[in-house]
């Protein structure tokens, strides 16, 4: 507990995943650990930042095969002559659970998929894209 609570003291947050890095990269002893933590960070020597990865939304890596479904699933409610609303309602589910499903926020996974089929009364062969058919 005493060297989270020297670390923090003594380190400004900024600097923290720096000097944590520098001191597990060091080649020491088990008895000279404490002597490192007490002292100063070297003066000069600045470890590089360690990259963040950008957030990449989910939707951007789904490949055209699903963006295809994703119309064919639109396309199956229209030609059942529905609105989300009624679709959701038939499925016993919410309206932006429909919504989020057409537009991509949710995947569909196969048993939804059997459900989406049987209200909308189309065989499962009809939501698969053009080149899988």
């Amino acid at each position: 507990m005493r060297t989270r609570h020297v670390l923090w003291k003594r380190f400004k947050r900024t600097e923290m995943p720096r000097t944590i890095l520098a001191f597990f990269s060091r080649k020491t002893s088990q008895s000279s650990h404490e002597s490192i933590l007490d002292s100063k960070p070297a003066q000069g020597k600045v470890l590089p930042a360690m990259s963040t990865r950008e957030h990449e939304s989910s939707r951007a890596r789904w490949p055209k095969l699903y963006n295809e479904f994703r119309v064919c699933l639109v396309e199956a409610r229209e030609l059942a002559g529905m609105t989300q609303r009624e679709a959701a309602k038939a499925l016993g589910r919410s309206q932006s659970f429909i919504a989020k499903s057409e537009s991509g926020e949710r995947r569909v996974d196969i048993i939804e998929l059997a459900q989406f089929a049987a209200v909308y009364e189309r065989p499962l062969r009809f939501f698969l894209p053009q080149s899988l058919r």
